[in-house]
C-alpha cells in the first residue's frame, strides 16, 4: 500500500508539470526563429572579413557599391537594422538603400540642405532586427569634395602660424580632409623670393635677414582655391645651408661669404669639414663634406613619404655647391610602381602604398638612388576592436579581466592591442588616458595595473604623418572586472584550466565550443554575450553544462556573478529534450546572480538546490524541454529568490518549478517556499492550450506509472486523468487567467511560475509580485464527486490513514490575469525579436511603471 501511494503522489505533479508542457512543442513550431548569424559580402561577391576588406571608398557620385547581408538560419526574418556612429572624428554619413527583393544594400552618400556632401568617415553596425547579439560593422569612407581647413606644421609636429628661422628648415601642410585635394593644385610660395627661397616640398631657404611670409595653396575637387600663410622671421637667419658639398676645399672665407648670412657672425673650425656658427647666443652647427666633380644628387631628401598625404616633387642638381646654379638635366625612374608612381610631366612623386622602393636619376652616363619608404596616412583605419566589440551582449557593454594566460598557462597582466594597418605600415602613435591604470608602449603592449581593477581605460591610437597628430585617430575602452585576479578566456581550454585551478572570474573573450559536459568550477563567469555551443554533443541526457562546486569556495561572502553569458545546447527548441541542464548549483550559502545572460535550448535552463540568495536579472531564458529555472530546496528558513526585468519563452513545464527536495513524513504541512520575489517586470511567453493537455496524456510514457501498475490500469487511469484535466484549467476560478487568442480562437493558459503544494504547505505570503499583470492563484486537487474527484478523496483518505498526510493543500500558479479585458505584451506565437527595446527594457526595466 505504501508503495503505490508514493506513487500516485509523485504520478500526479508529474502528470500536472507534463499536461502543462503539453502544447509547448506545437506552439513553439510557429515561433519565427531569432537569427544566429550574419554574413557580409562586397559588390563582387566576396565575403568581408574583419580588419581585412570592411574598410570602402566612394564618392558622392557614386552608386556601384552595395552589400550583401545575409542572416542566418536562412529560414529567419532577413530584416536588418543599422545604426551609424557620429562620433568618429571626422565622421561623415550615409544610408543604406535596400533593393526590393533582394539582399543588396546600396552605399547612398548623403547631402545637407545646402547640396553639400557629408563627407567623412562612416562606422555602420548592421544588426538583425530580431536579435541585436548579431551584429557586423563596416567602414565607408565617403571621400570629400571641399577642403576646410590647411595647417601649416613644423619637423616636430607642431602648427604654426609664425616661424623664426636661423637656418634653412623644412614646413610640411595638412589639408583637411586630405582626400579632397587634386594633387597638381598644391604649390608653395614665397612673399619675398629675395629674402625666401621655398621648394615644391615647402622646404623654406634664407636668402637673406628679413621677414616674409610662406604660403600654401591648394584647389579642391569643387574648384575652390585655399590658401595659408605663415610668417617667417628670418631676420636672425644665420645660415643658407646646414649641410653642403664641394669638389674643392672651401676657405673660410668662402663660407663667410656664400653660406653665412651675418658678417657679425663668427665660424670656428671643428676640423673634419665641421663648423660652428655663432651670434647673439645662438650657434648652429654646419657640415661641409666632399664630392666628385660633376656628381649629381637630389635636391632635397625624401628618405620618408606618406600615402594619401599630396604630391612629392623631385629636383636633381649639382652636389658641389660652387656649381649649384647651373643645370643638370636627368631622367628618373622607380624600381616598383605599385609603391611609388612617378608623374614626369609634373616631375612628381605619388606613394601608392606602404613598402619600400627606389627612386633613381639617370644623368650623363651616371645614376644616383634615393631610397624611399613609404608609410601609409590612412583616411580611416580600425583598432583592432570597435565600438560593435565593445557593446556585446545583453548589457551592450564589454568587460575585461586583468590576466591572460600565455600557451604555457602562465598568467600575465600585459596584453597585445593592434590595428587594421599592418605592422609597421604607419606611424601610430599610442596612448591611455591613464598610466596609473594602465600603460601601453608604442608596439601597442598594455599592462594593465591591479589600480585598474573595476575602472575603465581608454586607449588610443593616432596616425601620425611626419611627427605631426593628423585629425584621424581610434579609441577603444576597457571595462575592467573588480576582481585583480580576473582572467581572459578564449577557448574551451583556457575556460577549463581557470575553472580547474582557481576561484579567479572568468571572462570570455570569443566564442566557446565546448568540449566536454558537467565542467566544474567555483568562479564568477562574465561571458560578454559570446556564444558557448554545447549543440555538437551527440547526447547530453539530464546531464549538467556547467556544476558549480560550492564546497571549494573558501569566502562565504563572495557574490557569485553569471553576467551576459550566451549558452545553448540544441539548435532548436524542437530539439532541446534530454539535452541536459545548463547550470546546476547544489548546497550554496554564499549569493548567486544570473544577470543579462541568455540560456536556452536544452532540457533544462538552471537547476537549484537549496541555494540561499539568488537574483535573476535582465535574462532571457526558455525554450526548455522541462523548465527554464528549476528550484528545490526543504524546509528551512531565510531563503530568497528575486527574478527583475526577465523573459521566460516558451517552455515544455512551466517557466518555473518550485517543490521540495525530497519526501520525507517531516516535511508534510510545513512551507518550504524561498521568499520569492518578482522585481520589475517578469515576460512570459509559456503558452499552453487547454485542448491539447488531452493528447499528451493519452501519449504519455507508460513507465511513469510502474509503481502502482499492480494496483491500477495505466491505461484506464491516463484516458480518466486526461478527461478531466481539460476541466481543471477552465473552471470558473481559473477564468480570468485564460486568455482567447483572436487569430486562432483558442483559449490559453500561460505557465509561469508552478509551486508545488500537495502534501507540503507553500506559503503563498512568501509571494512579492510588483508586475501589475500577474497574479498568483492557488490551484487545488478538486474535492467533489466528479471522477478526479472522487480519485484524489480516496488518495487523500489513504494518505492520512497511513501516512497521516493529506494531499489537498493548494499549488500555486503564477501567470498572467486577464480579467477587464486586459491584453498579454506578446500573445500566444509571437516571436520576442531581441532588439534595442527589448534589451533596454532588460537594463532599465519599464520606465512607464516607475
Amino acid at each position: 500500500m505504501k508503495k503505490f501511494l508514493i506513487g500516485i503522489i509523485f504520478l500526479i505533479p508529474i502528470i500536472i508539470v507534463l499536461a502543462i508542457t503539453a502544447t509547448g512543442r506545437i506552439i513553439a513550431l510557429t515561433h519565427p526563429v531569432n537569427a544566429s548569424r550574419i554574413e557580409l559580402r562586397n559588390s563582387l561577391n566576396e565575403v568581408i572579413e574583419q580588419n581585412v576588406n570592411d574598410i570602402f571608398y566612394i564618392d558622392g557620385n557614386d552608386d556601384s557599391q552595395y552589400l550583401i547581408i545575409d542572416l542566418y538560419p536562412s529560414i529567419t526574418d532577413q530584416k536588418i537594422i543599422y545604426e551609424i556612429n557620429r562620433d568618429l572624428p571626422g565622421a561623415g554619413d550615409l544610408k543604406l538603400e535596400h533593393k526590393e527583393g533582394t539582399n543588396h544594400y546600396r552605399l547612398v552618400p548623403v547631402y545637407d540642405e545646402y547640396g553639400l556632401l557629408k563627407s567623412g568617415v562612416v562606422q555602420i553596425t548592421i544588426y538583425a532586427a530580431n536579435n541585436i547579439s548579431v551584429s557586423r560593422t563596416v567602414t565607408v569612407v565617403v571621400k570629400a569634395e571641399a577642403i576646410k581647413e590647411i595647417k601649416v606644421y613644423d619637423t616636430e609636429g607642431g602648427t604654426v602660424e609664425a616661424v623664426e628661422l636661423y637656418a634653412p628648415a623644412q614646413l610640411y601642410c595638412d589639408i583637411n580632409p586630405m582626400d579632397a585635394l587634386v594633387y597638381e593644385t598644391l604649390r608653395w610660395t614665397s612673399g619675398d623670393p629675395q629674402i625666401l627661397e621655398v621648394s615644391p616640398n615647402g622646404f623654406v631657404t634664407p636668402l637673406k635677414r628679413g621677414v616674409a611670409a610662406v604660403t600654401v595653396t591648394a584647389t579642391d575637387k569643387k574648384g575652390n582655391a585655399h590658401r595659408k600663410s605663415v610668417t617667417v622671421d628670418a631676420r636672425k637667419a644665420l645660415l643658407k645651408a646646414s649641410t653642403i658639398k664641394s669638389a674643392s676645399e672651401l676657405s673660410l672665407d668662402w663660407i663667410k661669404s656664400n653660406i653665412v648670412l651675418s658678417p657679425m657672425a663668427s665660424v670656428e673650425s671643428l676640423g673634419g669639414g665641421e663648423y660652428i656658427v655663432s651670434e647673439g647666443g645662438v650657434s648652429l652647427p654646419l657640415k661641409v663634406t666632399a664630392c666628385a666633380a660633376g656628381e649629381g644628387v637630389f635636391e632635397e631628401s625624401l628618405a620618408v613619404m606618406y600615402t594619401n598625404n599630396g604630391p612629392y616633387y623631385i629636383g636633381f642638381a649639382y652636389a658641389d655647391i660652387t656649381q649649384r646654379g647651373q643645370a643638370l638635366e636627368a631622367e628618373f625612374s622607380v624600381s616598383d610602381g605599385s609603391v611609388l608612381e612617378y608623374r614626369p610631366e609634373a616631375g612628381m612623386i605619388v606613394p601608392l602604398k606602404a613598402g619600400t622602393a627606389e627612386i633613381t636619376a639617370n644623368y650623363g652616363g651616371k645614376t644616383t638612388v634615393m631610397q624611399v619608404t613609404v608609410k601609409e596616412r590612412p583616411y580611416a583605419f580600425n583598432l583592432m576592436f570597435g565600438e560593435s566589440d565593445a557593446k556585446k551582449g545583453v548589457q551592450r557593454s564589454r568587460i575585461w579581466g586583468l590576466n591572460w594566460l600565455t600557451p604555457d598557462r602562465q598568467y600575465i597582466n600585459t596584453f597585445r592591442f593592434g590595428s587594421s594597418l599592418a605592422a609597421g605600415s604607419a606611424d601610430l602613435r599610442w596612448e591611455t588616458d591613464n598610466e596609473e591604470y594602465a600603460k601601453i608602449d608604442q608596439d601597442a603592449l598594455i599592462t594593465f595595473n591591479p589600480e585598474a581593477a573595476g575602472k575603465s581605460v581608454k586607449v588610443r591610437a593616432t596616425v601620425l604623418v611626419n611627427n605631426y597628430a593628423t585629425p584621424i585617430y581610434r579609441e577603444f575602452t576597457f571595462n575592467l572586472a573588480p576582481d585583480t585576479q580576473s582572467v581572459n578566456v578564449y577557448n574551451y581550454g583556457e575556460l577549463a584550466y581557470v575553472a580547474d585551478t582557481s576561484q579567479n572570474d572568468i571572462v570570455i573573450q570569443n566564442d566557446i565550443k565546448l568540449e566536454r559536459l558537467n565542467t566544474h568550477f567555483a568562479n564568477s563567469i562574465y561571458g560578454n554575450g559570446f556564444y558557448i555551443d554545447a549543440t555538437h554533443f551527440e547526447t547530453l541526457n539530464d546531464n549538467g553544462i556547467f556544476r558549480f562546486e560550492s564546497g571549494r569556495l573558501t569566502d562565504p561572502t563572495k557574490k557569485i556573478v553569471f553576467n551576459d553569458l550566451w549558452i545553448e545546447a540544441a539548435e532548436s527548441y524542437e530539439q532541446s529534450k534530454d539535452r541536459g541542464t545548463v547550470f546546476i548549483i547544489t548546497d550554496m550559502a554564499n549569493p548567486v546572480e544570473f544577470k543579462y545572460s541568455v540560456i536556452q535550448f536544452c532540457n533544462t535552463g538552471i537547476k537549484l538546490n537549496k541555494v540561499k540568495n539568488v537574483l535573476i536579472e535582465g535574462c532571457i531564458l526558455g525554450y526548455s524541454a522541462t523548465t527554464a529555472i528549476d528550484i528545490k530546496k526543504d524546509t528551512q528558513p531565510d531563503y530568497f529568490f528575486t527574478i527583475k526585468n526577465t523573459v521566460i519563452k516558451q517552455c515544455g513545464g512551466p517557466g518555473i518549478l518550485l517543490a521540495i527536495n525530497r519526501f520525507d513524513p517531516e516535511d508534510f504541512d510545513k512551507n518550504y517556499m524561498p521568499r520569492f520575489t518578482v522585481e520589475g517586470f517578469l515576460d512570459i511567453t509559456n503558452w499552453k492550450t487547454t485542448k491539447e493537455t488531452t493528447s499528451l496524456v493519452t501519449g504519455l510514457d507508460k513507465s511513469v506509472f510502474s509503481g502502482i501498475a499492480s494496483f491500477v490500469d495505466p491505461d484506464n487511469l491516463m484516458a480518466l486523468l486526461a478527461e478531466h484535466l481539460e476541466e481543471l484549467f477552465t473552471s470558473p476560478s481559473m477564468s480570468h487567467l485564460l486568455y482567447t487568442n483572436a487569430s486562432d480562437g483558442q483559449q490559453y493558459i500561460c505557465a509561469g511560475v508552478f509551486v508545488l503544494g500537495m502534501y507540503t504547505k507553500p506559503d503563498k505570503n512568501f509571494f512579492t509580485i510588483e508586475d501589475p499583470a500577474l497574479t498568483v492563484l492557488p490551484v487545488a486537487w478538486p474535492n467533489d464527486r466528479s471522477s478526479l474527484g472522487l480519485i484524489a478523496r480516496g488518495i487523500d483518505a489513504l494518505t492520512m490513514r497511513y501516512l497521516n498526510m493529506t494531499i489537498y493543500h493548494p499549488n500555486y500558479l503564477l501567470s498572467y490575469d486577464f480579467s477587464g479585458g486586459k491584453e498579454p505584451r506578446y500573445k500566444p506565437g509571437d516571436s520576442i525579436p531581441q532588439d534595442f527595446a527589448l534589451y533596454d527594457r532588460l537594463v532599465n526595466g519599464d520606465q512607464k511603471n516607475k
